[in-house]
């Protein structure tokens, strides 16, 4: 699908919903627009080919006109309500069935394609259906804009859509059905809502062509209602005033009684009288009027009766009397007009803030006094509100309040109110003007704790003194040190809740220490500017080291790698350059000794120890400690053992030895210890093989290593780790430490042995002493 074409086909979906076309429909159609080559495609993975709609079945008329009737069921099951929020709307089934005019109460919608393939439809009836009326506050569709305010209220006179039904000829043949219907109140706050069970409607088709085709719809006149005195039924008239060519089709009189327990629109026909000539032409009839007429049985209340007139023209289009949608109804004995003059007066600030709120009264009287209980009509900008009249000591005022969202100039707005009168007072207003400054405002700083040099951190908030807070506004940040001059002023902007935010990384990161901070802003047309300032204290950063690429090495250059990280909670990282690490080195034999290696940005620090420079290691076990050292960073000390080795010497031995009280600990005194060992190196590679026994027969021991992990000869002594089981038990851990003295009687044995609760400093068990018996040597 090409998405030029796509872009194409959605303006006509659009506009193919639509009940009637508005000015911000044709906006819509009109911005939309697709920016790139109209030609490129979107393939979709599984294309499927479009439905095809089934020509609906006409019913004849004559004279080129023919009908189609439709009942549109609507069940609970269907019609669904979401209350979010304390204010409501229907919609459809999957909620894609809801119309959505800006400003206007979102509604249900279903639309249905009334194509026949023979006939073009051009009018529709409503025939009739089933609602219910129920209390309501509706949830309006708002546009979304840059400038951001109260949300509107709509006021309107009479339910609205007037009829249920329209036809949409914009995007092929549709029926657009709306099941929904509202009134406000007098102020807009809520209302009253008629939701339909089922819509029962008629459309008109027709195949005329040529200039019978190009007449309008039939008007209506004159429309009245009274009651038959003797059968006290209601008799509904109009004068249809139509083209004799093509002449009129029908007049229907559809209604409902607003009393009624069970709520029913029906509809029947008109009879017409005798027509009368409206105009000629070279002496021939062009024009007719006519008189209809239809009379119905009311409810248990006659006035409750509500009527509208729908006339169908020879051309099947529809003319529509509703009396503006508040429809027809029988009316009380008539009234003399009134004749008392009302004079209102509106009372308003000279000025009111941008963002605030403005509160305009209006005092309503006659000459008599005050005329309380009266609807008064306020405007401000686009937004209007009603408010009845009460009586304040003699006056009779009411009041209505305004979100101002009207950007400042330097010439005032108008603010109005008016009284439309009623059957008592005639009419009067009254305006007042307004001018709109820009809005005062402040920034509420707020000291962060726990800083450290490369963290970010909420350091103010910036309202107006209303209470709004201002999004997406510039803010300068200007930093005192406690020693030295400022730092360069940085510009950023509040976030989506009028936050400021420091980020110590703007400003190359913070060292530690006090700080005073300063926080600007400029203001602008809308807004008054404002400043704020506080102390702050930023900590050194808290980091991990940990080193890598440890194991057992081989005698000659070495490098040692470390990486400094963040710690989990924290969200930044700095520039790791400003820190050093110092590597001390303690071996098993001789005294430790300090080598130092610098850290990149990223955070990672390698250390070559080789005999170029000297620093090369001899073979022995070492205990490197890790230490960062930064006026910026800390981390503790990370800690491990590297076992450096020369591969191709190995150890062997075998024998026993006494357990003694200071050699010994875990085991009994006394007792013959038997040991056996060979390790080393597998073939050009760093990886020790070997075997070891060691047996304690009052004890139970029967150690027998499985795993080596290092083996490591000093001249004269030998070291090697690895695992070991002892009977049943498995994964013990073991160290050896042999001193081959010259002679088995001189030589050394030491074991230590530990599980998963001990240590090496801290044993399961260990035996050290001279040989008994046997010997050790270093090969």
């Amino acid at each position: 699908m090409p998405i030029g074409k796509a872009l194409v086909n959605a303006k006509r979906g659009y506009v193919g919903e639509l009940k009637s076309v508005r000015g911000i429909d044709v906006k819509v159609v009109g911005i939309s627009e697709l920016y790139g080559l109209p030609f490129m495609t979107f393939t979709l993975p599984n294309a499927s080919p479009r439905p095809t709609a089934t020509p609906v079945t006409l019913t004849p008329l004559g004279g080129g006109l023919s009908v189609f009737e439709t009942t549109q069921p609507f069940p609970a099951s269907d019609l669904l309500r979401d209350d979010t929020g304390g204010v409501s709307y229907y919609y459809l089934r999957d909620r894609t069935g809801t119309s959505a005019d800006p400003y206007r109460p979102i509604a249900p919608r279903q639309t249905t394609d009334v194509s026949s393939g023979t006939a073009l439809p051009r009018g529709v009836v409503f025939l009739g259906g089933s609602y219910s009326e129920m209390p309501f506050t509706p949830r309006l569709s708002v546009p979304a804009t840059e400038e951001t305010g109260g949300t509107p209220s709509y006021l309107n006179h009479a339910f609205t859509p007037t009829r249920p039904v329209a036809l949409n000829q914009l995007s092929g043949d549709t029926l657009v059905t709306t099941p929904f219907q509202y009134l406000s109140n007098a102020s807009g706050t809520g209302g009253s809502a008629r939701v339909f069970g089922s819509v029962h409607s008629r459309l008109y088709y027709s195949d005329k062509t040529g200039a019978s085709a190009l007449a309008d719809a039939p008007l209506l006149q004159n429309v009245m209602v009274s009651q038959d005195p003797g059968t006290g039924h209601l008799v509904v008239s109009a004068v249809a005033s139509y083209d004799a060519d093509p002449g009129i089709s029908d007049v229907w009189l559809s209604y409902t009684d607003a009393a009624a327990a069970t709520r029913l629109w029906q509809s029947i026909p008109m009879h017409g009288g005798t027509p009368t000539v409206r105009e000629t032409v070279n002496g021939l009839a062009t024009g007719y009027l006519a008189a209809f007429t239809a009379d119905v049985a009311p409810g248990s209340d006659p006035f409750a009766m509500r009527f509208m007139i729908q006339a169908v023209g020879g051309a099947a289009l529809v003319r529509v009397a509703s009396n503006n949608g508040l429809l027809y109804r029988l009316e009380a004995a008539t009234q003399a007009p009134p004749t008392t003059s009302t004079s209102l007066f509106v009372s308003a600030p000279a000025t009111a803030t941008y963002r605030g709120t403005l509160t305009v009264t209006a005092k309503l009287s006659t000459a008599a006094g005050a005329l309380a209980g009266k609807t008064v009509d306020f405007k401000f900008g686009g937004t209007q509100k009603s408010a009845l009249t009460a009586l304040v000591g003699t006056d009779a005022i009411s009041t209505a309040t305004f979100n101002v969202t009207q950007a400042p100039r330097e010439v005032p707005y108008d603010v109005s109110a008016s009284f439309a009168g009623d059957d008592s007072a005639l009419g009067s207003g009254d305006s007042a003007e307004v001018m709109v400054k820009p809005a005062l405002t402040s920034i509420t700083p707020q000291t962060p704790s726990g800083l450290q040099y490369s963290d970010n951190a909420v350091i103010g908030t910036l309202k107006t003194t209303g209470g709004v807070t201002l999004n997406d506004q510039p803010v300068e940040i200007v930093v005192h040190p406690a020693a030295g001059a400022d730092l360069p002023p940085l510009a950023t902007q509040t976030d989506f809740a009028g936050r400021i935010v420091l980020d110590t990384l703007d400003f190359g990161g913070l060292r530690p220490g006090h700080y005073g901070l300063r926080i600007d802003y400029p203001g602008d047309a809308r807004y008054f500017s404002s400043t704020a300032t506080l102390e702050f204290d930023v900590a050194i950063e808290t980091t991990t080291v940990g080193l890598t690429e440890l194991g057992p090495k081989p005698v000659g250059p070495i490098t040692l790698k470390a990486t400094i990280q963040d710690l989990p909670l924290d969200g930044a990282a700095g520039d790791y350059s400003l820190a050093r690490i110092d590597y001390t080195f303690t071996p098993d034999v001789g005294a430790p000794f300090v080598r130092t290696a610098t850290v990149l940005k990223e955070g990672t620090s390698s250390l070559t120890l080789s005999d170029a420079d000297g620093t090369q290691l001899a073979a022995g076990l070492y205990r490197i400690d890790a230490r960062l050292v930064s006026d910026y960073f800390s981390a503790a000390v990370a800690t491990e053992v590297l076992p450096v080795s020369d591969p191709s010497t190995f150890v062997t031995g075998g024998g026993w030895v006494l357990t003694t009280a200071t050699g010994s600990s875990g085991v009994p005194t006394g007792k013959k210890t038997n040991f056996g060992f060979n390790v080393k190196y597998k073939p050009n590679t760093m990886d020790p093989i070997g075997s070891l026994n060691l047996v304690l027969k009052e004890t139970g021991i029967d150690l027998k290593a499985t795993s080596f992990s290092w083996l490591v000869i000093s001249g004269n002594r030998a070291e090697f780790e690895g695992l070991a089981s002892s009977g049943a038990t498995t994964g013990l851990h073991f160290r050896v430490i042999v001193y081959d003295n010259g002679s088995g009687a001189t030589d050394t044995f030491e074991i230590r042995v530990w599980d998963a609760t001990h240590s090496f400093d801290s044993p399961s068990y260990r035996i050290a002493n001279t040989l008994g018996g046997g010997n050790i040597q270093v090969h």
